[in-house]
């Protein structure tokens, strides 16, 4: 952790300007990279993998994640094998933040699913809440596969929103969910829930939600959000838009599906690699991902 004791807001004196650069964090159960009070905050080429699950039931982790902070960008990292039992996402834009960027990420094969976005509606007047996130450019394959009960049952959405979050926006990710490990497990692929209070203003944008499964859709009580153009693969109860991007849906068939139906070589097409510390890192190229995109829409 980046630990700066300026987490108050009305005492508000963050770190500024830190980079966390080319790490490995193997086989640690709990949380990969946090920093706390800071405003700035570089995080990239970084590589968390191979959790443990040891934690007691009680615990909550995930890989890379700010608290109480500004204006802090997630890039170019991996995440795999987390194994918490409550969380266990790759990535975390959490409350008490402004401005949190996330992009061109890396997440698979995590009990919890790529993204949590969440914000305490009790956390006090030291928090601002959890405003303006953006999450963008990243690929799941093969999340949420929690293999046991933990608070909230089965509980492992793609994409999890908590609580009363402010004006996110989620663009151009592509999520796909292969088989479940058993009947039992999640398949939810965006699941908007309490956290003493609901989200606000979410801005869903031309994202790949493919499921191997018949999947859903859960918002709660959330209010105003908003749909733009997203790609639906599979079949999904509750599912936000009615209208069908056949061209999407083909392209997606023939460059990732026809490769592998699990999604791994076909869409390793649109990363980039780099060895940490006898590790192979992957993370998803800019112009790759963006053609990608282009070609679909």
């Amino acid at each position: 952790m980046i630990w700066s004791g300026y987490y108050d807001r009305k005492n508000w004196y963050p770190n500024k300007h830190t980079i966390v650069r080319n790490n490995l964090i193997e086989k640690v159960p709990g949380d990969g990279i946090v920093p706390i009070g800071c405003d700035s905050t570089l995080i990239e080429y970084n590589l968390m993998c191979d959790s443990p699950d040891i934690l007691p039931m009680t615990e909550a982790a995930a890989g890379i994640w700010p608290w109480s902070c500004d204006n802090t960008i997630i890039q170019y990292n991996e995440v795999w094998g987390h194994k918490a039992p409550w969380d266990a996402q790759g990535f975390d834009s959490d409350y008490n933040c402004q401005n949190t960027l996330i992009q061109y990420n890396y997440s698979h094969d995590n009990y919890g699913g790529m993204v949590l976005i969440c914000n305490s509606g009790n956390a006090g007047d030291y928090s601002c809440g959890n405003i303006g996130s953006i999450v963008r450019y990243n690929i799941s394959i093969g999340d949420g596969i929690r293999p046991k009960e933990t608070r909230q049952g089965m509980f492992s959405p793609s994409i999890h929103i908590a609580g009363p979050v402010k004006q996110t926006l989620v663009e151009r990710n592509i999520i796909h969910a292969n088989p479940k490990p058993s009947d039992a497990v999640d398949r939810t692929m965006i699941t908007s829930d309490s956290w003493d209070g609901y989200a606000d203003s979410t801005y869903f944008r031309q994202n790949i939600y493919y499921a191997a499964e018949p999947s859903r859709f859960d918002f709660t009580s959330s209010t105003r959000n908003a749909f733009e153009e997203n790609i639906y693969i599979g079949q999904f109860k509750n599912q936000p838009e009615s209208q069908k991007n056949k061209k999407a849906e083909n392209i997606y068939t023939e460059k990732v599906l026809q490769e592998s139906a699990d999604g791994y070589k076909g869409l390793h097409c649109l990363m980039d690699s780099v060895i940490l510390k006898e590790h192979t890192l992957h993370y998803i190229k800019p112009e790759a991902i963006k053609t990608f995109f282009q070609n679909i829409f």
